[in-house]
C-alpha cells in the first residue's frame, strides 16, 4: 500500500518509492525546533553496523508499506 511517511505507525517496515531503500519506522520526535521529526532505521543490504542507528525522513516521502 502506498503512503506518506507521516501516515506510518511505529514498527512498520517500508520501502522508499524513489530509491527502493528499506526502512523501519521507529518514532516521531516532537521536541525539535522545526516541528515533527520522523525517525527511521535503515534496513539496507549492507550490515547494519555500517548504517547510522537512526535517520530522519521528510514527512512527504512516498513509501510502499510491507504487508504482513
Amino acid at each position: 500500500m502506498r503512503k506518506f511517511v507521516r501516515q506510518l505507525m511505529p514498527g512498520q517496515e517500508f520501502t522508499l518509492v524513489r530509491t527502493g531503500e528499506r526502512y523501519k519506522f521507529l518514532r516521531r520526535d516532537y521536541s525539535t525546533p522545526s516541528g515533527t521529526r520522523y525517525v527511521c532505521l535503515n534496513l539496507g543490504p549492507i550490515p547494519i553496523e555500517q548504517y547510522p542507528k537512526e535517520v530522519s525522513l521528510h514527512h512527504a516521502c512516498h513509501v510502499w508499506v510491507s504487508q504482513p
